[in-house]
């Protein structure tokens, strides 16, 4: 704990990557699908739709740079 208060670099260091994966996350809600109503329960069903929203966007980030597209690789506009 003394080292967190005297280290302010690792404060700012944990702060950068914390709002990254809040940032990340949100985007999952938002716009990937990862919310959405399950029809079914279970950790099997879930981890499935999880797995299918994320192979989506690896999908997504793949198609982008195999048409020159370096930036915001996970982004579906002007996809087509």
């Amino acid at each position: 704990m003394k080292e967190w208060k005297e280290n302010g670099n690792l404060r700012k260091r944990y702060a950068k990557e914390r709002n990254g994966n809040e940032g990340f996350n949100s985007y999952l809600k938002n716009h990937a699908g990862f919310e959405t109503n399950l029809h079914r329960k279970g950790k099997r069903y879930a981890f499935f739709h999880t797995t299918l929203c994320l192979l989506a966007l690896n999908l997504v980030a793949l198609t982008r740079l195999q048409n020159g597209v370096a930036d915001n690789l996970i982004s579906v506009a002007y996809l087509t």
